[in-house]
């Protein structure tokens, strides 16, 4: 039996789309997990009416079937008390990044329907894992919940950040799936180095003794509150996002952390954030400081 995480309410957005069954049948796993309620969250965007054509269902009754068809999905696993609903009539960014206030983990589908029951777009869901101030997990169209059980969760973490946050996520993931973590960190050398120079091989050494011990002393610290997570470390030098995707391809879920000071900037997923949750074929939960 797993050991339920600190997580207590998962809260998923569906539409009834494909991307929206995977993002739901992940939420119900993790829920079940870690002993926690879920919440079933539909988003109706408002249209407009042009000329004398009036519509014969509102938005919020056009999405009532996708709520009852997610409810009874989720509760072929969960007991029924703990699923919860909520149908509301707004823009999924500014929505969803104020249901994320009140929720553990809001999980997302990386694509979505088109016309009345558009819901989670992959702008969507990159928009709101950058402003979000919980935990955001992006499930990729097609992402079978049930096919990697036994595989690694993947950790990428910057030293130069607090991602404290990010690395719990991930140990906590790793401990209720009862499977290894693999904590990666990427150097990305100035385009002025070549790989066949000295001062290249230098400069990686230097990274290790420097950066890449601080990352080593980060993992330790963590590690004593989750004895039974075994951790991998993976320390690469080349492009931070093409690395993080090949290590994360075999994995469950990919983990990133958040700089907190970025949530404050606006649109605030830099561009490793944004080039592995646009190519990434399996989950990636993005976790603010």
């Amino acid at each position: 039996m797993t050991t339920p995480t600190t997580t207590r309410t998962v809260a998923v957005a569906v539409d009834g789309s494909d991307a929206n069954r995977a993002a739901l049948d992940w939420a119900v796993m993790h829920a079940e997990a870690a002993g926690a309620d879920l919440l079933v969250v539909t988003v109706a965007e408002p249209y407009e009416v042009i000329g004398p054509y009036v519509p014969e269902i509102s938005p919020t009754e056009y999405l009532e079937p996708v709520v009852r068809a997610a409810v009874e999905k989720a509760r072929e696993t969960l007991p029924a008390e703990r699923v919860k609903t909520s149908l509301t009539l707004g823009h999924p960014v500014p929505v969803l990044q104020e249901l994320s206030a009140s929720y553990d983990v809001l999980v997302l589908g990386k694509r979505g329907l088109g016309a009345f029951g558009r819901l989670v777009m992959g702008s969507t869901s990159i928009a709101v894992a950058g402003r979000s101030s919980a935990p955001v997990v992006v499930v990729p169209d097609g992402w079978e919940a049930q096919s990697r059980l036994d595989a690694p969760v993947v950790v990428g973490v910057d030293v130069d950040k607090d991602h404290t946050a990010g690395l719990r996520f991930a140990f906590e993931l790793a401990k209720a799936r009862n499977v290894d973590l693999k904590a990666v960190q990427v150097w990305e050398p100035h385009p002025a180095l070549t790989a066949d120079s000295q001062v290249y091989l230098t400069a990686f050494d230097d990274w290790v003794a420097a950066s890449g011990a601080e990352f080593k002393t980060r993992l330790k610290e963590m590690a004593t509150d989750f004895p039974d997570v075994v951790v991998e470390v993976v320390q690469v030098i080349g492009q931070p996002a093409r690395h993080l995707l090949e290590e994360a391809s075999q994995a469950q879920a990919l983990v990133l952390g958040r700089d907190a000071k970025e949530r404050l900037s606006g649109f605030s997923l830099g561009s490793v954030a944004r080039g592995v949750l646009h190519h990434s074929d399996v989950p990636v939960a993005v976790i603010p400081a």
